[in-house]
């Protein structure tokens, strides 16, 4: 084997490790992470003080409630949906 072919299979080899040992602690780290992301998002949608819903929430159930309105509309219901900024 030449030298150059060594030294590119220890370089895979080592490169391997190195990946393998980065995803072990990814993975490792990933709960916190999803617990994070979900701890953010909450927080996202209410106000620190009050701990009232806020704007961005309310805008989401109204899309919900309009998108719901829609679709009863198409199958021949009624529609009504109030928007506290109309």
């Amino acid at each position: 084997m030449s030298e150059d072919a060594e030294l590119r299979e220890s370089f895979t080899l080592l490169a391997t490790v190195v990946v393998g040992q980065l995803v072990r602690r990814i993975r490792q780290h990933e709960p916190d992470l999803v617990a994070a992301n979900a701890r953010l998002h909450a927080l996202s949608r209410r106000d620190a003080v009050p701990d009232l819903f806020n704007r961005r929430h309310m805008m989401e159930v109204l899309e919900r409630a309009d998108a719901a309105a829609d679709r009863a509309k198409q199958a021949g219901g009624d529609r009504a949906v109030a928007s506290p900024d109309d």
